[in-house]
């Protein structure tokens, strides 16, 4: 196990639902949080600076709800969108205290909420348990399309990094399905077989603009090549309760993580399936996961046992450097590790 290089501690009740690496300064991290695990209470957004003498925050917003998700612009350094479980999403500027503009146009709990990666297509994506993802123009957040993705709850929702307007849904249905907002009509362009289990989240390879993960409740995670929609990559398994976010690395091709309501956060070789190890020490449910897309190998976990951990990774092999914590191997798949469980 690799210990973090650094710890922030929220309030007692506050219990993280997600982390977001800043795409413009390398030290800034926004965390979002609710009270009580979200069943009632507030919520706030905090941003979060690491430096020489450790972390210091400041919070950015608090709201009447949970905060479920955060993304940050890619266009502009102070702009992020969060999304809440009262259905709204706030426009928010790390220079304003309050949010510049809230919208509320979703039934249910907004669940994910994503900014395009494509820099030449602005665009929000959001999900909900109404069922439906909805696409917003950042300018006055104004919904632009609805798409309606299944009966019940929609969890996830990841823009293609490499195709404008391409983005995949991970929902309640277990139906991991790819969409374009540049295709006439409101249906997926593609739907890849169900695995019988709710899908919590799905990720796009950085590298390979066919290679599409997806991780559900049944603790496993899948890759996917959409030049053979029919057959799994891979079939990765260790987890022993429901993974909550797989991410892939922004600098490593062959790099993933995964966390769990095991509280353990999982390494992955993408090209082989392996487990390659576990970092930091959550004592409750893990929520958020991030990689840096500024710091080579530096990821984020936050928790509901009220802290964020941040941890540095050396791809493949034991930290090299002096002073950095080192991590363990994993047993081989489908073995939980001890003391992991």
């Amino acid at each position: 196990m690799c210990q973090p290089n650094e710890v922030y501690k929220l309030g007692p009740k506050d219990h993280c639902f997600a982390v977001a690496w800043s795409p413009f300064e390398i030290n800034v991290l926004a965390v979002v949080s609710g009270t009580n695990y979200g069943l009632r209470g507030a919520g706030r957004v905090d941003l979060v600076e690491l430096s020489a003498a450790g972390p210091r925050s400041r919070q950015l917003t608090s709201w009447r709800d949970v905060v479920t998700d955060v993304t940050w612009s890619e266009s502009s350094p102070t702009v992020l969108v969060a999304a809440t479980g009262d259905a709204t999403l706030l426009l928010l500027d790390t220079q304003v205290a309050e949010p510049r503009l809230s919208r509320q146009e979703h039934l249910k709990d907004v669940s994910s909420v994503s900014w395009s990666l494509v820099r030449g297509y602005q665009a929000v994506l959001s999900t909900s348990w109404d069922g439906t993802a909805k696409q917003w123009n950042p300018e006055g957040l104004v919904c632009t399309q609805t798409y309606p993705v299944c009966p019940g709850r929609v969890y996830e929702a990841a823009w293609s990094p490499l195709e404008p307007g391409r983005f995949a849904v991970a929902a309640g249905d277990g139906v991991l399905s790819v969409w374009s907002c540049l295709s006439p009509g409101r249906t997926p362009v593609l739907q890849l077989p169900g695995r019988g289990c709710e899908l919590l989240s799905c990720d796009w390879s950085r590298y390979t603009a066919h290679q599409l993960a997806a991780a559900g409740v049944d603790g496993s995670v899948t890759v996917w090549d959409l030049r053979q929609p029919g057959k799994q990559l891979h079939g990765m398994t260790g987890h022993t309760q429901a993974v909550r976010r797989v991410r892939y690395s922004a600098f490593d091709a062959d790099l993933m993580a995964t966390v769990s309501y095991d509280k353990t956060c999982r390494l992955w070789s993408v090209s082989s399936g392996r487990c390659l190890g576990a970092v930091g020490q959550h004592s409750e449910f893990i929520y958020g996961l991030d990689w840096s897309v500024l710091d080579p190998h530096v990821l984020a976990t936050g928790g509901w046992d009220s802290s964020v951990q941040v941890h540095r990774v050396p791809a493949g092999q034991p930290p090299p450097a002096a002073g950095v914590a080192q991590w363990r191997e994993a047993p081989a798949l489908g073995v939980p590790s001890p003391g992991l469980s």
